[in-house]
């Protein structure tokens, strides 16, 4: 079963890739980061191995410590992360799309919550808060959600 979910998790972050039109950043690479998650990093290295966005690649990043988050375009904050709040504010500024797959970030602090309801991955947006931070969602992305907050 936990497999099936990490399997579920990561085609949708795949999935996520192709809707999102993030910056691109100095190292000319579109950087992935999972912070506390160590699982869920292997399974979407497996994912990512070959994959680019645009004319990027990809490359996904493994975070163990909280204090030294580099710039992602994608911030994935695993369940572990003790101080979610200290993680976004240093992270102010910058536009990188924050998701997570802890209930207890919806809606206020990060962008997209995701969760298996009924054996499938189902996710909420929080739009405003993508917006405030500069971050395009896609509109196709933005349909298919449980719920959007504007």
């Amino acid at each position: 079963m936990q497999c099936l979910k990490y399997k579920s998790k990561s085609s949708f972050w795949k999935n996520l890739l192709i809707s999102f039109s993030g910056q691109k950043n100095e190292h000319k690479k579109f950087l992935v980061c999972v912070l506390k998650d160590e699982v869920f990093a292997k399974a979407l290295k497996n994912i990512y191995k070959d994959e680019r966005f645009k004319t990027l690649s990809v490359e996904l990043i493994s975070i163990k410590d909280e204090t030294n988050i580099p710039h992602c375009q994608l911030l994935f904050l695993g369940k572990k992360t003790q101080d979610i709040n200290k993680v976004l504010l240093s992270l102010k500024g910058q536009s990188v799309l924050t998701v997570s797959d802890n209930h207890m970030n919806i809606p206020k602090n990060v962008m997209i919550v995701m969760f298996v309801q009924n054996n499938k991955i189902k996710y909420i947006i929080n739009n405003k808060l993508a917006q405030d931070s500069k971050v395009h969602i896609s509109h196709l992305l933005l349909r298919s959600a449980q719920e959007v907050i504007k």
